[in-house]
C-alpha cells in the first residue's frame, strides 16, 4: 500500500469516527468505547507505518543527496578551463 492510499484511508476512518460519536450528549456503551480505542489504535498503527515510510524515503532521498554532491565535485575537479578571448574596449 503506498503512502498516498494509507493517509487517505486514515483520513477516512477519522472522519467515520468523529460523524460517528460527534454528539456529546450520548451516553457511550463500554462497546462503544471500545470500538473508539480500538479504532483510534488502528489510526496510530496506520500513522507509525506512514511515519515508517516516510523515514524510508528521507533516507533514500539523503543518499541520493550525497551521491550527486559527490560526483558534481568530481565533475568540477574535471572540467576543463578553456581559454576566452578578451573584449576589446571600444
Amino acid at each position: 500500500m503506498n503512502f498516498d492510499r494509507l493517509s487517505l484511508d486514515l483520513f477516512r476512518k477519522s472522519k467515520e469516527l468523529f460523524i460517528k460519536y460527534s454528539d456529546m450528549s450520548k451516553r457511550y456503551t463500554k462497546a462503544d468505547l471500545e470500538e473508539i480505542v480500538y479504532k483510534q489504535l488502528e489510526n496510530l498503527n496506520a500513522m507509525h507505518d506512514l511515519l515508517g515510510i516516510m523515514k524510508f524515503q528521507n533516507d533514500l532521498i539523503q543518499n541520493i543527496n550525497q551521491t550527486l554532491r559527490e560526483e558534481i565535485g568530481q565533475f568540477k575537479e574535471q572540467q576543463v578551463m578553456y581559454p576566452t578571448r578578451r573584449k576589446s574596449k571600444s
